[in-house]
């Protein structure tokens, strides 16, 4: 038993080693600043610090109590109480997201919500959520875990969560509990579910590794929908607190390969594998019996079959023969596109960052809103209004650097109606000028109710929209100049969304009060509610033709969203809602029982906080975790030596000291590498000291000896990144100076003296590239440009100079996702003058040698390049627990150089440059895979390569990890 023990400790110890510089770089997240000017506020509570911008006070106030809330009620069913943790908000941003990182431990949490948000108010949603994620992660910090921690600080708690715990679980758990203690979590819509639904019943179930990982060539639904449901199944079953001992499990003897699994069947007597196949054959048979009944209204399909899984979104009639649509698919980017009542597509345009439920139509004008970014600060954003004109091809943006959503144009398209979403979470209907932009009325709602999707009445007068407070979503109308306010249906618990007039004056929306989304009808004389569409899997977002005559929506299969119609009249009276059964599965009526509580407005105690100013720098310099061994995270390396890891809550610093040795070279360096991100500019400065080993020739012997190198770093650069369109453009200047101070030791020989080099540094890199869809194996259309120049002009020795080119470009290949890379680069060495009897240091290459070639340094070289890229197979093979390929990816290349050397020989003429060419070809074949489960997917490939004048080839490996 003891023998059998320490393979498992040691087969333990061998995956930590092997992947935790992967996966402890994961954990060193810097994703992006607040601009330099917010002044940042702190409340202080038992069990958090929320950061928040100044101004923010009063939303601030309710996400502490939310928090607190939280924690009292909602760690009971994985009986843990988390250590106090940072929860940063995010307010100049119009992303909404969140996200929880454990190097160092904190919550952020981005404020403005979505236009597709269910029943529930956005901050509880994330609170719920992303809290839920603080307390699995720390209940991980036990056992082994913990001790681990003693050596390693805060990051091997993420390692061990990252390595050991599987991701369906951390947000399937997380989106469990956020629909059993919210009133409207993703659990309880029926669109959460469509994809998984759609799928099972008309293709079948997937591999366990599939269904987690994805496919390059079928649409998988996500893992939190799935992990939504084996959880679910799993504490249906087993009850609430079913995964409390697997992660206690986890955290406190990880010595297994698969000790989430292992210890889930213990508990349960199924492992992952299995859960996931009675999960769904459960699924199945209740989503069968579900369709059975459904008795789905016929239609006339609009869109034609596409070859891989798309989308169609927002449609709207151009005009009586022509539909607009936003069109998505696996193999293309997302497009405007122009239909006709054949099926026959045109692309119109391609927009930029498009918003959700962000498309309307009105007298050739088509309106939208994109997200534009902050050139610097990724936590800076706005929303944007746009209109084409259809007519001239006419792009305009309407406003700059606003906050506007879903907007919607008028019949007369003079007007637009939008959300506005302010940056202290208040929310109002703004009517804009629909030439200039010009604020023509705002209107919002008592007690800040959020407000989604308006839509305009064909007389241009009456504005119907969703208005959400904590009793859920209800339709409401208001006059745009009158600011009359009128309800005209109340959802009562049930998510409604996208209202619409007909243009009798009926209204149309999506609403579930069957358990599948269907398209429901308002009578404008009675007031009644009527089914109209019931579909197969889901309808959604419906609109009529200008003269009412037919009635156009979203259908879903597993084939995505198709534009289908059906004559109007025909769909008429409807089904009364009030004879509408709900036959959806439902299992958040077990999660709501199993929590036990609803976080809300009205539930959450308000307790009033003391507000302290947060100061940016004494925080900086935040030690979260070092190691007994030199984590390189950059380059994913450990070697012996030691090392400390800094970085401020705020991710405007980082830090790292330490010791790393060499053991190739057998030598040591001192080192401190410090980032400050916060000011416009980023700020680097770093400084090392090593003893390192020199040799010189005596009596034909090599004989080695010591001496010091210390160099001090400091060093400015910009980088700024744009978009317009579909394209993302950025550069980065940069200026760098580094001073190197060479001495001799005791181990130094007498002729040896002192060296100083101070070195200057200028860059300046600059990108475009396209957007891309992920079944491409490389940008489609893109460049790199960098230019570089250093020099040593500035005292000390003449290290001489180096200045270098290179440009790549990236294009289509022949067939759809192959990809073409071109490159040409330049570079020119200027030899300094060498200081005897020391230590001379030359610029290193500032550009790569063609493949397979090493160990040369030319004062001049010049190469071109070419590489052809395409996908050779996407098997989707599993070996369960061991490996998931993906897809097989093959490259064919060509290199190509011109050198000039002087002194490449001692009988040359030290006058006459020597001229040199050579190439290479070859073949690249790379495997995308995930190993042992492990969720960040995994590159391995091997190159062969042929050198002019060797007929032999050379064979390189090569690997990368991708973590985003």
């Amino acid at each position: 038993m003891n023998d059998y023990i320490m393979k498992r400790n040691g087969f333990f110890i061998f995956l930590v080693l092997l992947f935790f510089p992967m996966v402890s770089s994961g954990q060193f997240f810097i994703w992006g600043q607040a601009p330099a000017s917010i002044q940042w506020k702190q409340i202080n509570t038992q069990n958090f610090q929320v950061i928040f911008p100044e101004g923010f006070e009063e939303r601030a106030g309710y996400v502490a109590n939310l928090l607190e809330f939280a924690y009292k009620y909602g760690t009971k069913t994985l009986d843990h109480q988390p250590s106090k943790v940072s929860v940063i908000l995010h307010n100049q941003t119009v992303t909404p997201n969140g996200f929880v990182s454990w190097a160092p431990r904190r919550m952020e949490i981005f404020t403005n919500p979505p236009q597709d948000l269910g029943l529930e108010d956005w901050l509880e949603l994330l609170v719920v959520h992303e809290f839920r994620h603080v307390v699995q992660i720390d209940k991980l910090n036990q056992g082994l875990t913990q001790l681990l921690t003693i050596l390693f600080g805060e990051q091997i708690t993420g390692v061990v969560f990252g390595l050991f715990v599987p991701m369906w679980f951390v947000e399937g758990d997380a989106v469990v509990v956020e629909t059993g203690q919210t009133r409207g979590g993703r659990g309880r819509l029926p669109s959460f579910e469509q994809g998984l639904r759609a799928q099972i019943l008309q293709k079948g179930n997937f591999s366990f590794d599939k269904a987690f990982f994805g496919s390059y060539k079928d649409f998988v639904p996500s893992f939190y929908a799935l992990g939504y449901q084996m959880v679910s199944h799993a504490r249906s079953r087993f009850g609430a607190n079913v995964f409390d001992n697997v992660l206690d499990r986890v955290g406190s003897n990880p010595i297994s390969i698969r000790p989430f699994s292992n210890r889930l069947r213990r508990e349960t007597g199924l492992s992952s594998d299995r859960l996931y196949h009675e999960t769904f054959s459960v699924l199945h048979r209740k989503w069968r019996e579900q369709y059975l009944i459904a008795n789905p209204t016929p239609f006339l399909a609009l869109s034609r079959g596409n070859k891989h899984y798309s989308r169609y979104y927002y449609p709207a009639f151009l005009n009586d023969s022509t539909i607009v649509a936003l069109k998505t698919s696996l193999d293309e980017i997302p497009r405007i596109i122009t239909m006709d009542l054949a099926g026959n597509e045109r692309v119109l345009f391609f927009p930029g960052l498009i918003n959700e439920r962000s498309l309307s139509v009105a007298s050739g004008r088509i309106v939208w809103s994109e997200m534009r970014p902050d050139p610097r600060w990724a936590h800076r954003s706005w929303s944007e209004i746009m209109v084409f004109d259809y007519e001239t091809g006419k792009r305009t943006r309407l406003t700059r650097n606003s906050r506007f959503f879903a907007p919607a144009i008028s019949t007369s398209a003079k007007m637009i109606a939008a959300i506005e979403v302010t940056d202290q979470y208040r929310f109002a209907l703004v009517i804009l000028n629909a030439e200039n932009g010009q604020e023509l009325a705002r209107h919002a709602l008592p007690n800040n109710e959020f407000l989604m999707t308006p839509s305009w009445s064909s007389d241009n007068e009456t504005i119907v929209l969703i208005a959400s407070n904590e009793h859920g979503k209800r339709i409401v109308t208001v006059h745009f100049r009158e600011g009359h306010w009128q309800t005209v249906f109340d959802g009562e618990g049930t998510e409604i969304s996208k209202p619409t007039f007909l243009p009798n004056g009926d209204i149309v929306f999506t609403g579930a009060f069957s358990g599948i989304d269907g398209i429901y009808r308002i009578d404008k004389g009675t007031g009644k509610v009527f089914k109209m569409v019931s579909p197969r899997f889901a309808a959604r977002n419906a609109i009529a033709d200008g003269d009412g005559k037919n009635l156009m929506w979203q259908d879903y299969s597993s084939s995505g969203y198709a534009l289908v119609a059906a004559n109007l009249h025909e769909l008429l009276p409807g089904k009364p809602i009030n004879e509408v059964e709900n036959h959806g599965v439902n299992f958040y009526r077990q999660a709501a029982v199993q929590e036990s509580f609803l976080v809300s407005a009205s539930t959450v105690p308000q307790m009033e906080h003391e507000v302290r100013p947060f100061r940016r720098f004494p925080a900086l310099f935040n030690l979260h975790s070092w190691s007994p061994v030199f984590v390189g995270v950059d380059d994913m390396s450990i070697s012996p030596g030691f090392g400390l890891y800094f970085q401020d809550v705020l991710s405007n610093s980082s830090l790292v000291m330490g010791y790393d040795f060499d053991l190739a070279a057998n030598e040591g360096v001192f080192l401190a590498n410090f980032n400050y991100y916060g000011w416009y500019p980023v700020v680097g400065l770093s400084a090392t000291t090593s003893l390192r080993r020199g040799f010189f020739i005596e009596n034909e012997q090599i004989i080695p000896f010591d001496y010091n190198e210390s160099t001090l770093r400091f060093g400015l650069n910009l980088p700024l990144t744009f978009s317009r369109n579909q394209w993302m453009f950025g550069i980065t200047p940069l200026v760098r100076a580094a001073y190197t101070q060479i001495d001799p030791t005791g181990g130094s020989p007498d002729f040896f003296v002192g060296n100083n080099m101070l070195a200057l540094h200028y860059r300046f890199w600059s990108f475009s590239q396209r957007r891309t869809v992920e079944m491409a194996v490389r940008p489609l259309w893109g460049h790199v440009f960098d230019l570089q120049y250093r020099h040593s002009p500035f005292g000390g020795a003449d290290m001489g100079s180096v200045a270098s080119a290179r440009l790549v470009g990236f294009m289509p290949g022949a067939l759809p996702m192959h990809g073409i890379r071109l490159s040409a680069a330049w570079q020119q060495h200027s030899t300094g003058t060498r200081v005897p009897n020391t230590i001379n240091i030359r610029f290193p290459n500032q550009i790569a040698y063609p493949r397979g070639v090493f160990n040369r340094f030319d004062d001049n070289l010049a190469t071109l390049t070419a590489d052809y890229a395409m996908p050779l197979w996407m098997p989707d093979f599993s070996i369960p627990q061991l490996l998931y390929l993906k897809r097989i990816n093959g490259n064919v290349f060509f290199d190509k150089a011109f050198a000039w050397s002087h002194n490449i020989h001692p009988n040359n003429n030290p006058t006459d440059p020597i001229r040199d060419s050579f190439y290479t070809k070859g073949i690249e074949i790379s495997a995308n895979m995930h190993l042992l489960r492990m969720f960040s997917p995994i590159e391995l490939g091997v190159r062969m390569v042929y050198v002019k004048g060797d007929p032999n080839p050379n064979f390189e490996f090569f690997w990368g990890v991708n973590f985003y």
